[in-house]
């Protein structure tokens, strides 16, 4: 065989090699992303710094990653103190992107249930979590935020399923409707009674926060990967006080109990976006204020009691007008009390009372309004509010079933006598 022979029986081998392999290939899923494809990962290591605050924190965050110049989005879940949980049910790491909600005594048992989902268990780490994810080499904008049962990150399955259509500046933070009516207080065993049924009530569950605006690379090899996040609060501590004043005749006596006052602020802004943090006063709910009555003063015959009470959340809105008892701004609380006259006769109420606080939410300054004159913007993280107008209860009146033993606010009755 002529050198010129060999050449071209050697270029026509190598032409068969290739035509062969792109035949077996055309059969065969090709995925970039496949978790077997440790030269495309890299390890995703944070380290969460939560400063000087050692208050409530959420029992989980979001790892909100989208890895730029390409349309590539997941997201991780971890605990508050950085160790991964598990990742997204709709991430490219789990095989096929099989996601399949079924109950857990029907799993198969290499499978693991975590957040209503169900993901093989090598992509779920221990019990106590672990202190990296793979993650595919890339530049990324990564943003971290809490997560819990009573918000949601929306649309953070679009964010994953649709990248092309959906980027981080279009994710919020938005409060879920308490449905539940085990969750709504109760005072003294007396079920709440709704004044106020245009807004719905969304829970005071706790401080949420948020580290943003990181950019990061990955790459394998990268030394440890490790990043420290410091966190900002994402919600507003609104803190509110009134004054209670109880007084009875000679011989008869009024008692609040500890938890015995129940109180809810509406106009509470539910959705925030994340990457600026805007809001709109629209679709206005209502919260149920964390608090007690403290018994400040007390002579023969009166008794003063001082409510101290919170809510974190985004924003309260006030409304317009000052002078109505139901939208916007208005603070309620029922109070349950005991009374006993000179007789010995004792007798336990509810009484409920309404005030229009819209003044004083505007002069709080809670917020700015943004150029468009509709988006909002914190203006503060932590405010206070002063109900300057006092409670005043008469004993003798309120056992009498007389609601004229109630003044001082805009709206007052007696509910119920139990």
């Amino acid at each position: 065989m002529t050198k010129h022979t060999r050449h071209k029986a050697a270029m026509i081998g190598r032409c068969l090699t290739v035509m062969a392999v792109m035949i077996a290939s055309s059969c065969e899923r090709i995925d970039i992303y496949e978790p077997d494809s440790e030269a495309s990962l890299a390890d995703i290591n944070l380290i969460y710094d939560w400063g000087k605050y050692a208050g409530q924190k959420s029992d989980e965050m979001y790892v909100i990653t989208a890895r730029l110049n390409e349309t590539s989005h997941t997201y991780f879940v971890t605990d508050s103190n950085s160790l991964f949980l598990y990742e997204s049910p709709y991430s490219p790491f789990i095989e096929d992107n099989v996601v399949d909600k079924q109950p857990a005594d029907t799993l198969a048992a290499d499978t693991t249930v975590t957040d209503s989902v169900t993901v093989p268990n090598d992509t779920i780490p221990t019990a106590n979590g672990k202190e990296s994810f793979k993650i595919l080499n890339g530049d990324y904008s990564i943003l971290v935020v809490s997560k819990d049962d009573y918000t949601e990150v929306v649309p953070l399955v679009d964010f994953v399923t649709r990248p092309e259509a959906i980027g981080m500046k279009d994710l919020s933070m938005t409060y879920n409707e308490i449905t539940d009516d085990s969750m709504m207080p109760t005072i003294d065993g007396h079920p709440w009674i709704d004044r106020n049924p245009g807004y719905k009530f969304i829970s005071n569950s706790g401080p949420k926060f948020m580290a943003k605006n990181i950019k990061m690379t990955f790459t394998n090899g990268n030394a440890s990967g490790e990043r420290l996040l410091g966190f900002e609060r994402l919600t507003q501590n609104i803190r509110f006080n009134f004054t209670i004043r109880v007084t009875a005749e000679d011989g008869d006596s009024i008692s609040i109990g500890e938890d015995g006052v129940v109180a809810e602020i509406s106009g509470v802004v539910p959705s925030i976006k994340l990457v600026d943090e805007t809001m709109q006063a629209v679709s206005l709910k209502r919260m149920f204020l964390d608090g007690k009555a403290t018994q400040t003063s007390h002579a023969a015959g009166w008794a003063e009691y001082s409510y101290e009470g919170h809510i974190d959340a985004f924003t309260i809105i006030a409304g317009a007008d000052d002078d109505v008892v139901s939208g916007p701004g208005i603070l309620r609380i029922g109070i349950g009390l005991t009374v006993i006259d000179s007789d010995g006769n004792e007798t336990s109420h509810v009484i409920s009372a309404t005030q229009n606080i819209c003044p004083e939410i505007t002069s709080a300054r809670l917020t700015t309004i943004g150029t468009d004159g509709r988006t909002l913007t914190q203006a503060t993280k932590d405010a206070s509010i002063r109900v300057g107008d006092r409670l005043d209860i008469d004993a003798t009146e309120i056992a009498q079933g007389n609601s004229n033993g109630i003044s001082g606010w805009d709206e007052m009755e007696i509910e119920e006598e139990i």
